[in-house]
């Protein structure tokens, strides 16, 4: 994503997205478009609607019947909770399940998730950090939603 001008200039679109497959009852594009406003927020500096709007894209997400869109949910709840000893384990499932699902990245995508990476596993011991992200490896879909839940009552 551009400069902050971009990402204001952006926002209301996918605000207004998200509310348009509320109303179409679409939860995965609904949640793929709230990830969307989430990191616009993130990229705005404001961490708080940030964090809302990736919760409620996760919930969404939960209703959905592809997972297409968590991988990118998990780690921007990642990002946005980077000091949590959980946020590496949520990196770790977030690889493993785009792994079980083969769902590609784009190159432009695959350097958002390595500095999204870069910026968690920078505020963890190395061993520490190896051994939540193997964890987080090893979690079902719906443990890993559930351990992204838990952190929405820390913020």
């Amino acid at each position: 994503m551009g400069g902050k001008g971009d990402g204001a200039a952006a926002l209301p679109h996918a605000q207004s997205a998200a509310e348009t497959y509320r109303e179409l009852g679409f939860p995965l594009y609904r949640a793929r478009a709230l990830c969307t406003v989430g990191c616009i927020h993130a990229t705005l500096g404001d961490g708080d609607a940030a964090r809302r709007a990736l919760f409620d894209g996760l919930g969404e997400q939960q209703r959905a019947t592809r997972d297409t869109g968590l991988p990118e949910l998990l780690e921007m709840i990642a990002v946005t909770h980077a000091v949590d000893p959980a946020a590496p384990q949520l990196l770790g499932a977030a690889a493993a399940l785009r792994e079980r699902s083969n769902i590609a990245l784009l190159p432009s995508d695959r350097t958002r998730r390595e500095r999204r990476h870069a910026d968690v596993h920078a505020r963890h011991p190395e061993a520490a950090f190896d051994r939540a992200f193997a964890l987080g490896r090893a979690l079902t879909r719906d443990d890993a939603i559930q351990a992204a839940l838990a952190l929405r009552q820390g913020s």
